[in-house]
């Protein structure tokens, strides 16, 4: 799973429910369980697209403990529309048969991160920050920032709207976007050694719908395009046409609550 797929998945999750928060809070256990189909970039930073199997799995425990796919929250604190608390996510790596552009790079590997998170909702708007640490230490933080907005809303239909920005470290940012010299004399496409710097490296603005089926079952659709900037933009693996610096995410699945 790429590290585009993982945020798209990430988003479906997480976005319409957290945009458009049910009347109640459940008293138990919410279970939701589904797949779709997603066109996303090869890696981040990549021009080329792939359909992809997106699964989705998602539990939810009194709107306090959540799994949202590879990553595990629980809210410690709670005050009215504000709460914090730990993270840990499943991070997956990048393999360089995943394209040309990368062959002789190597495997980037899978990994967990742990961290932290704050958000804050009203009825429809969401404002939302998460850090994380990488187990793997070439991996180093990343923060993600969202701002988020329910836009419509009926029997049938959910429709929000969200912007995100990510930062990430210098070690993160080295070992995503940068080359160092072996790696660039081990590359079968030529590219030159590149030395990236920490900041942020891209930010997106992602619609969501969700529309109703059944009591229990929902079709939810992603739309994201997103712009590479920073050092990520200027590496040898976005610029001078081997990449784009323009991400697109579009897919839809089917989910079913139990």
């Amino acid at each position: 799973m790429t590290d585009r797929l993982q945020s798209a998945v990430e988003a479906v999750e997480q976005g319409i429910d957290d945009l458009w928060p049910p009347e109640e809070r459940p008293e138990d256990l919410t279970l939701r369980l589904g797949a779709g189909l997603g066109f996303v970039p090869d890696y981040t930073g990549s021009d080329n697209y792939r359909l992809h199997v997106l699964p989705l799995v998602e539990v939810r425990y009194k709107d306090v403990w959540r799994l949202d796919g590879t990553r595990f929250s629980f809210a410690a604190y709670r005050s009215g529309g504000f709460e914090a608390g730990p993270l840990i996510r499943y991070r997956f790596g990048r393999n360089e048969s995943a394209n040309a552009a990368l062959e002789g790079l190597g495997d980037i590997g899978n990994t967990v991160e742990v961290g932290g998170f704050a958000r804050y909702h009203t009825k429809s708007l969401l404002i939302s920050a998460e850090m994380s640490q990488a187990l793997s230490s070439a991996l180093g933080r990343t923060v993600r920032l969202t701002v988020g907005h329910g836009v419509y809303r009926d029997e049938k239909w959910l429709i929000g709207v969200a912007a995100r920005a990510k930062a990430i470290s210098r070690k993160a940012a080295q070992t995503e976007f940068g080359l160092t010299r072996m790696q660039s004399d081990r590359s079968g496409f030529g590219l030159p050694a590149f030395t990236a710097s920490a900041g942020f490296s891209e930010v997106s603005l992602t619609g969501i719908a969700a529309y109703r089926v059944t009591k229990r079952a929902r079709v939810v659709s992603i739309l994201s395009l997103g712009r590479l900037v920073g050092s990520a933009a200027e590496s040898p693996l976005v610029a001078n046409g081997v990449g784009s610096r323009t991400q697109a995410v579009v897919g839809s699945a089917l989910t079913f609550e139990f």
